[in-house]
């Protein structure tokens, strides 16, 4: 595992990558009532970069999630792959004062489908991640 940051004030950038290598055995009749096996995928990586504006007080950003491929038991003894995906957010924050902020978040912002690594077998065909996502909020200091 690797992670790393810029920070030049302005701007940012925060950058990860994991690779896990397992050897993870299929039990017989794995997924048919004897649990759920969803193997993890070996790769994950995740870059994010942003601006800071207006001295400092608004903050917009972007983020890529890449998911590697990764398998989920079928019952069957032999898993099935699962693709590999690539996820974009972004968001941001503005200070309107120092004890007031209000932000906003898109997530999976190109609406892609997607079966989630080790969510069980009913995704293996459904591509059940979750789609667009908009957040809003504010926080308040008293």
């Amino acid at each position: 595992e690797v992670q790393g940051s810029y920070d030049a004030g302005a701007f940012y950038v925060n950058a990860s990558y994991t690779n896990a290598d397992t050897d993870q055995p299929v039990g017989f009749g794995t997924g048919w009532g004897n649990g759920d096996a969803g193997f993890l995928p070996e790769t994950y990586a995740t870059v994010d970069v942003g601006v800071r504006l207006l001295e400092q007080r608004l903050n917009l950003g972007a983020q890529m999630r890449y998911v590697g491929p990764s398998r989920q038991a079928n019952g069957m003894m032999e898993p099935e792959d699962l693709e590999a995906y690539t996820l974009y957010d972004a968001y941001g924050s503005y200070e309107i004062r120092e004890d007031f902020n209000v932000f906003f978040t898109v997530e999976n912002l190109f609406d892609k489908s997607y079966a989630v690594a080790a969510s069980g077998p009913e995704s293996m065909n459904s591509k059940r991640g979750r789609g667009r996502t908009f957040i809003l909020g504010a926080t308040a200091k008293f």
